[in-house]
This record gives C-alpha cells, sequence and structure tokens, in this order.
C-alpha cells in the first residue's frame, strides 16, 4: 500500500519529503504521463560498467525475454529529463551515473540563460 512505501521509506532511508501515490507505469493501465515520456524515449540500454547491470539483465531475461525491444521502465528509479518548454531531452536508466544526469540537467539549464 501507500502507506507501507512511506513507512518503509521513511525507517530506512530517513525519507522527509512528500511521497506520491504508488500508480502504474507499464501496461494498460500505465498512467498516461508514463505512456507519454516512453513514447517520446524508448529503452537504450543499460550502463555496462555499472555493477547492478548484470543482476538486472539476469532478472529481465527471466522475467522479460523481450525487454529489451520494448520502451517499458525495467526498474526503479528510470528518470526522465523535461525541458520547460515541455520537451523530452533525455531517459536515464537506473544504471545511469548521477554525473552524467547531473551534466545534463545543467547543459539544459545553461541553454536557457
Amino acid at each position: 500500500t501507500n502507506e507501507e512505501i512511506v513507512s518503509f521509506c521513511d525507517a530506512n532511508f530517513g525519507v522527509t519529503f512528500p511521497h506520491y501515490a504508488k500508480i502504474e507505469v507499464n501496461g494498460e493501465k500505465a498512467h498516461p504521463l508514463y505512456r507519454f515520456l516512453k513514447q517520446q524515449k524508448g529503452f537504450m540500454g543499460f550502463d555496462q560498467e555499472n555493477p547492478l547491470t548484470p543482476m538486472l539483465e539476469r532478472m529481465l531475461e527471466r522475467t522479460h525475454p523481450d525487454y529489451q525491444s520494448t520502451s517499458d521502465i525495467k526498474w526503479n528509479f528510470t528518470k526522465f529529463l523535461i525541458s520547460k518548454d515541455g520537451d523530452m531531452v533525455e531517459r536515464f536508466e537506473p544504471t545511469q551515473g548521477m554525473k552524467i544526469v547531473k551534466e545534463k540537467i545543467q547543459e539544459v539549464i545553461r541553454s536557457y540563460e
């Protein structure tokens, strides 16, 4: 439940920010926002340098053998960068290093200066 998620995050990670309700991001019941985001930028693969990648690939190969050919969100913490004009800039899989995410955000901000 949403309450269990909040409790888990607060207890294990000391999260103090507001939580949104859990929603579907894949499948027929996917939230329209995520349907749109996935249409704009599909799955481009995991960062092969990330130690999490082999585990994710093994898990997905067992549960979704065609995972590489779908735009579905594969795992928590997939991020989408949207410009202030509402344009899709980039999709970052959970294996992408935050340094690269930060650099891309800074690049977008500089483009508006």
